[in-house]
Parts: C-alpha cells; structure tokens; sequence
C-alpha cells in the first residue's frame, strides 16, 4: 500500500472500527459495515495486479487493522481468502460476476477450508461429500467453522466425490438444503459471524465450481492463506509491545523478567522475514514448509507477548474489558486458527504426513 493509501486505511479504521472495538469483543458485533467500506476503499482489489503484490497488501492490511481489532482482522483475512479461491480458480462465471463485487465489498465471503486443511496433513477426514448430477453436484455433510457469513454472503468449501476425486466449490449461504447455526460462548471472537454448515442435498451447479481438482487449487492458494495470517500476530505484538514500553517503569514492572525490548527484537526479526518470503515464496526460492515455519513462530510469539502485557498491565489487565485480555484471547485464537500450532508442528517434524 502506498503512503496515501496508509492514510486512508488509518482513517478508515479510526471513524469506522475503533469505536465498535469494545462491542465486537464483548457484544459479539459482526462489522460488517467496516468491511465493506475496506472493498469501497479499494483494498480488496486483485484483477491486474501481480500476486506478489496482492500477497503483500492483503499481508500489510491485515497487520494495520490487527493492530486495533483482531476479529476483524481475521475477517479481512476470511474474504481475502475466499476472493483469492475466486481469483485462482477455474468458474468463468463467478470470474466475470461474483469476482468484481468481491473486490468491491458488495458481496463478503469466508473461505470453508479449515476442515480440508486439516485432511491434508492427515488430522480429519473430510467431511463434505459430493455427488455428481446433472449440471452440477449434490453435497451432504458439514463443515463445523466456518466464519464471514451472512445473508447473501458467500464461502468456499471442499468435498470428497470419491477416493481420488475432491472438488471445490463456492457455496451461497442461502443455497436450499443449507442450515447455518451460529457459533457463540467462544473465548474470543464472537463477531466473527462463524456458523456451523449442515448440507443436506444441497445443489452446487457448474458455475459455482472453483475447481475439479480441489487439491492443484488448494497447492496454488495455501501459501496466502498460510502467510497472510502473520499479519495479525505481528499487529497484535505491535500494539502489545507498545503498550509495555509505556508501562515499563511504572509500579514494579521493573522487576518482571520479560522485557518489552526483547519482544521487540524478536517481533522486528519476525516482521522481516514475512516480509521477505513474500517474493521470495512467488519467485520459487522457497518451500512452503518456511512459510509454515514462520506462521508457527508468529502464533508463539503473539502468545508469550500477550502474556507479558497482562502482566504488565497488573489488575487492570484481568478485568475482561481490558485491551490486554482482549488481546490475550486473540493470541490463543492465532494459536489455534488453522493451521493450529499442532496442525503446523505436525506438518515441519512429519512432512511425509502431507497429502499435497
């Protein structure tokens, strides 16, 4: 994002997102309305411009709204997914019409993968399957989380046909045969509108498959989905860090053995590394097991950082309104986000567990 850009982001998120922080957290408020303001604005853009670049703004976007609420940003993050399994994906139709009101923030959209993701590494089974019909496939199963979603909203999502045969697809969320149940009483993240799916003979023409081979798409999009997510554990170590540097010599807080300094030497040492895989990871010079590695280490140290600055904070930190619990809660959410903390030790100690 240019300078410009960076302004009006800030912008954006001082009118519009600030000041439902607390509500989001605590009333579970899905901001929808922020979101779309983010596609009016231009940052969801993706047609004509390269995916190098569209890697680094999507990255660079998540980390500044993370910084001020991560709920939301993991709700960038989910239809930044999702639009870029549109992008990338084979369906001419949703290419041509759904794509463009993606970018424009009309349509919202989440990306279904978690359970797939998780097959692929050898930790689930599917569990969407689809039948091939006229026209299209018919799907039954569910799909326990999956977040974005709304009315007139859309996802992607994987289903088995057989054992060699796994499609994706992008599925209406008012699609017959659909029952959406919403997920509440989280530890965090209640306003991320995250639904439990029931398919039950849900229809799935043509046009709305993404692909024939789910798991060519899957290899050609898991590096922005795996690397995009850094961006909010380095927002959140940002605004954490920082709020330890101002309480640092207050009260006792010298005598506490974490110290903002070496947080933020391991932040700084983080934050460039992501931003060098992005080329690098697009120009082929590295696997996708240091793009892992580096979205496990972000989830560590968004957890140890966040620790540290309840601490700092002291009792005021306990209290459930506090801009230090709400983060602690955030960290355990990137923790265990797919690709979990144990989704991704498993994938860099047993790399032959992959099935990609």
């Amino acid at each position: 994002m240019s300078k410009t850009a960076d302004v009006s982001l800030q912008a954006l998120i001082e009118e519009q997102l600030v000041p439902e922080v607390s509500v989001i957290d605590l009333e579970g408020h899905y901001p929808q309305s922020f979101l779309q303001a983010l596609g009016a604005a231009g940052y969801y853009q993706v047609r004509n411009l390269p995916e190098w670049r569209v890697t680094e703004r999507n990255l660079r976007l998540i980390e500044t709204v993370s910084r001020t609420c991560n709920s939301t940003a993991f709700l960038v993050w989910c239809h930044l997914t999702g639009l870029s399994y549109v992008a990338h994906g084979e369906s001419r139709y949703l290419f041509e019409h759904l794509l463009p009101r993606l970018e424009s923030g009309e349509i919202l959209c989440g990306t279904g993968l978690s359970n797939a993701m998780k097959y692929y590494v050898g930790l689930e089974p599917l569990k969407l399957r689809a039948e091939r019909v006229s026209g299209g496939y018919v799907c039954d199963g569910i799909l326990p989380f999956v977040s974005n979603l709304a009315p007139g909203q859309w996802f992607g999502a994987i289903a088995q046909v057989d054992d060699r045969h796994r499609v994706m697809l992008f599925i209406p969320c008012d699609a017959d045969g659909l029952t959406l149940r919403e997920r509440r009483g989280l530890m965090g993240l209640n306003g991320t509108a995250t639904y439990h799916c029931h398919f039950e003979r849900v229809f799935v023409p043509d046009d709305y498959v993404l692909s024939e081979d789910a798991d060519a798409l899957v290899r050609r999009v898991r590096t922005g989905f795996v690397l995009s997510q850094v961006g909010m554990a380095l927002g959140l170590c940002g605004s954490a860090i920082a709020s330890m540097i101002q309480l640092a010599q207050a009260g006792a807080n010298r005598f506490l053995p974490a110290r903002p300094e070496g947080f933020a030497e391991r932040y700084e040492r983080l934050r460039e590394r992501t931003f060098a895989l992005v080329e690098q990871v697009h120009t082929k010079a590295v696997a996708f097991p240091e793009v892992a590695r580096v979205r496990l280490e972000s989830a560590y140290l968004a957890m140890d950082v966040a620790t540290a600055a309840v601490l700092y904070c002291g009792g005021a930190g306990y209290l459930q309104s506090s801009a230090a619990s709400r983060r602690l809660r955030e960290a355990f959410f990137i923790a265990l986000v797919t690709p979990t903390v144990k989704h991704l030790e498993r994938l860099l100690r047993e790399p032959e567990s992959c099935r990609l």
